[in-house]
């Protein structure tokens, strides 16, 4: 049990550390912090944790809760959904679950100080590259259409799919800028993409972008190759759920896009093919 205890403490601390980064702090072997701050602010939420030696499969995590912009009215009710959210975990690692309720309560809390910049704090570099450009962030940009998939869930990640049709990385920015405009996909632990527009000459425009999700988009892009498919991005969502899904995690991603896609007509559905007469 201890060594079972052991490793799902330190699995645990691996997924902290790549989706946080720096948010998670590691003090000691079982002492640790996350906080969420507003850059150049003293806006900030922390969350204190030590994790006993039966930590997770029986122990609950011993946590300090900080804030001076929170009374004791709201700490109690973040108090509660942490527990909450322990008990509907018990015997299971949940500090992402109590990472993202510490991240929703922040944004809830200040989100009148920080809803001008807080669509672009979570994007890759790239995105960010893509959405301040000086030719797709002019108010008279292009209009687009995005539609959604059904969202699909497994071990508590959530991937939904977004298609578009695009003929210029103007459209492409645009897309980004519509979908980051909602703050749950915002917010989304991954949104990576990629995107194919048939040039002139035949030239091809591509590209893609992981957002963290390690070659998720050089994947998307091999589908839009595979498949043919012209003029159209495709973004999938991910968020996760505290449960590390392994080599699916890719095979969900596609499965999602594929079906986007097939539903907006860029890529033919297989058809099934139907029993000939015997001769």
């Amino acid at each position: 049990m201890e060594e079972n205890n052991a490793q799902l403490r330190q699995e645990e601390l691996q997924a902290l550390t790549a989706i946080f980064g720096d948010q998670w702090q590691l003090q000691s072997d079982n002492f640790l912090s996350f906080k969420v701050q507003k850059e150049n602010s003293d806006l900030y939420i922390q969350l204190e944790v030590t994790l006993p030696e039966d930590y997770p499969c029986l122990a609950p995590p011993v946590y300090v809760l900080s804030s001076p912009y929170l009374d004791s009215r709201e700490k109690e009710i973040l108090c509660a959904k942490l527990e909450e959210a322990y008990l509907n975990c018990a015997g299971q690692p949940v500090l992402f679950q109590w990472s993202e309720i510490i991240k929703e309560t922040f944004v809830e809390k200040f989100e009148t100080y920080i809803a001008n910049d807080e669509d672009n704090e979570d994007l890759s570099g790239d995105m960010q590259k893509i959405l301040t450009s000086s030719d797709a962030t002019t108010t008279s940009g292009p209009t687009v259409q995005v539609s959604s998939g059904e969202p699909f869930t497994d071990r508590k990640s959530t991937f939904q799919a977004h298609v578009a049709e695009v003929k210029s990385k103007e459209d492409v920015a645009a897309v980004l800028r519509s979908l980051f405009a909602n703050p749950k996909i915002a917010r989304a632990t991954h949104n990576m993409y990629a995107y194919r527009i048939e040039g002139n000459g035949g030239v091809w425009i591509q590209d893609c972008d992981d957002d963290g999700e390690n070659q998720a988009g050089s994947r998307l892009l091999h589908l839009l190759d595979l498949a043919d498919v012209r003029n159209a991005i495709v973004v999938v969502s991910r968020w996760y759920g505290g449960i590390q899904l392994g080599a699916d995690r890719f095979k969900h991603i596609n499965n999602v896009a594929r079906l986007q896609l097939e539903a907006e007509g860029f890529i033919k559905p297989k058809e099934s093919k139907k029993p000939g007469k015997r001769r």
